[in-house]
């Protein structure tokens, strides 16, 4: 039985040689890996992490040249019909003949498009058959529900909205909430804010040397949702009267928290997210703005309409909607952990 790198050698198309699966590479890979797995050189979540970035940019080397080549077809075919029409009109059997051709010149290369389809679909086939028997891993079916239905990229843009929203209530309604229960003055809220902000350069210093290299980002991601919830918790007017000092932890936590959470999940959320949307206008940085921005927007909508309850309510009434969708946050990121890398 002729191997099937030698078969997808001689049957490429020569001039689509650079487009073709490289399945040779993938091979090698596979081989590599497993020698380092077995003198425990390499972690089994490095190479299913490094397998996936190999085989999505394969996928999407053919993918984008596959729809190239159907955009030249689909734009040969409507000059062809508009040839046609004129024919119609004013009949030249010469032309007719040329059209014929041409036609079947496009029938031609269309049919090329679909034997390089199914020549990289056996090859994306037989590598991830390979890496399934030589590892004993299911990897087939990990690699079609976390790549090609991204379940996990919604779950980091609800992330997303979840921590901007709980910052835009905090921050936004401090000078509410402490002239209300604590009296403080203008100046005495400036300094609380600038405090809060003192503190993202040391706790982003802290997780990236030390925190980062000790855990793995999803774990900071699910202790960092839960530490916000924590501090939404925390921060509920329900014990009276309502001290300083629970508004002023409740709110260090909620803060330090968010800011860890931010930067782990952005950093997980380009390496899920494909990378067709890491260019051109309609990206990953830009559904992350708009889905803050959107965050931001509610929330001061719901500060807005929690001030109709009166100012004794606005606390709870704007924390409870931020609670909620935290929970939902750390719900969706336990249903998608494994899928988290």
């Amino acid at each position: 039985m002729v191997a099937f790198g030698k078969k997808l050698k001689e049957r490429s198309i020569q001039e689509w040689q650079g487009y073709y699966i490289n399945y040779k590479l993938m091979k090698k890979t596979v081989k590599q890996y497993s020698r380092q797995l077995e003198g425990g050189n390499l972690e089994r979540r490095h190479v299913l992490k490094d397998f996936s970035r190999m085989l999505d940019n394969q996928i999407e080397k053919i993918a984008l040249f596959m729809l190239e080549q159907q955009g030249l077809l689909a734009s040969r075919l409507q000059r062809l019909r508009g040839s046609h029409d004129a024919l119609q009109e004013q009949p030249d059997i010469s032309h007719m003949s040329n059209l014929k051709e041409e036609y079947r010149a496009v029938g031609q290369d269309l049919l090329k498009l679909l034997f390089f389809v199914e020549m990289n679909a056996i090859g994306i086939r037989k590598i991830l058959k390979k890496f399934d028997k030589r590892f004993g891993y299911r990897f087939t079916n990990y690699y079609v529900k976390t790549r090609l239905l991204t379940p996990s990229v919604k779950v980091q843009l609800l992330i997303y909205f979840m921590l901007k929203y709980a910052m835009e209530i905090l921050l936004s309604e401090s000078s509410v909430i402490t002239t209300y229960y604590f009296g403080w003055s203008t100046s005495s809220v400036a300094i609380f804010l600038f405090c809060l902000g003192l503190t993202v350069l040391p706790v982003n210093l802290v997780v990236g040397s030390y925190i980062s290299n000790m855990f793995e980002d999803r774990q900071i991601l699910l202790v960092s949702e839960i530490m916000v919830c924590v501090g939404i918790l925390l921060s509920f007017h329900v014990v009276v009267p309502y001290t300083v000092p629970q508004y002023v932890c409740s709110g260090l936590i909620m803060f330090v928290s968010a800011e860890v959470l931010e930067g782990v999940n952005l950093s997980l959320l380009s390496r899920v997210m494909s990378s067709r949307l890491s260019r051109g206008t309609y990206n990953g940085g830009l559904l992350s703005t708009e889905a803050g921005t959107i965050a931001r927007v509610i929330a001061d909508a719901t500060i807005t309409v929690a001030g109709y309850f009166g100012r004794n309510m606005l606390l709870n009434v704007t924390l409870l909607p931020s609670l909620v969708i935290c929970v939902l946050s750390i719900a969706a990121t336990c249903f998608t952990y494994n899928s988290l890398y």
